[in-house]
């Protein structure tokens, strides 16, 4: 199952369309396991005890910025599923809607705690 084998896969993993999708996401750079690190510095900032209030400000904003990066990031990501489903298998691009939110789950999790593992590069292309 985590070398990407259909036979072994969880049902939700399996088909051409999936591994594209999972071919897409892992290819490419996400804002998502980013997104984790800064949102654990934040929350080690602010529980610092008596925290100045322009640092606080700060930090509600820097909440924000983190949260229009990701959905930003999702939105491109979405893009560019679409666009490869519709290329490659143009009899299901009627139901992007399941690929677009398997990616975007996939694009939010660490490369290394993937399953499947990711079976391209970063930066191939796909």
């Amino acid at each position: 199952m985590r070398a990407g084998d259909d036979r072994y896969a969880l049902a939700r993993d399996r088909g051409p369309t999936r591994r594209l999708v999972r071919d897409v996401v892992d290819a490419r750079r996400n804002a998502g396991p980013y997104f984790f690190g800064a949102a654990l510095v934040i929350v080690v900032v602010t529980s610092i005890p008596r925290l100045p209030p322009g640092v606080a400000f700060a930090v509600s904003y820097l909440w924000l910025a983190l949260i229009g990066v990701l959905l930003f990031d999702s939105f491109l990501l979405s893009r560019v599923i679409g666009r490869a489903i519709r290329d490659r298998f143009p009899e299901q691009a009627g139901s992007l809607r399941g690929h677009t939110f398997y990616g975007i789950m996939r694009a939010i999790t660490f490369r290394r705690l993937r399953n499947p593992r990711p079976q391209v590069e970063l930066g191939q292309s796909v």
